[in-house]
């Protein structure tokens, strides 16, 4: 595939505020198209492109003036949705690895205070005495 292809099926699907099985389809037919049109035409260019199919936003736009607009809202405010619950669960997971974190380094610093730096090691000498038995 070309790259001007790439480049118009990618301003595409960059335009798309959601990316589920109605808009893969959405795509796969455009590139379909754009590939039987590239097929008679030896020479595609970038331009040709938008001459035929017209621009990315004028695609994207005639796209969505065929979806139900509930359907559309609905599709946004789910992936809003989500998007929100994976940064809410991004940052809890934060702040419990940080938690985690302080408490093993305080108590790696509290094993390291625990072991002893140098040792002083005394030395006495004992007199024994002799007891015993004598003969």
């Amino acid at each position: 595939m070309r790259d001007c292809i790439k480049q118009y099926l990618k301003e595409c699907k960059s335009l798309l505020p959601t990316y589920g099985k109605d808009e893969k389809i959405f795509m796969d037919r455009i590139q379909n198209d754009i590939l039987s049109y590239s097929l008679e035409n030896e020479k595609i260019t970038y331009e040709l492109i938008v001459n035929e199919f017209g621009t990315s936003h004028d695609l994207v736009n005639s796209y969505y003036e065929g979806i139900d607009i509930n359907k559309l809202y609905k599709k946004i405010q789910t992936k809003k949705m989500i998007k929100n619950f994976l940064i809410c669960f991004l940052i809890i997971l934060l702040i419990i690895s940080s938690y985690i974190s302080i408490f093993y380094y305080r108590l790696h610093q509290e094993f390291q205070n625990s072991i002893p730096d140098h040792f002083e090691v005394t030395i006495e000498e004992i007199e024994q005495t002799r007891t015993g038995y004598e003969s």
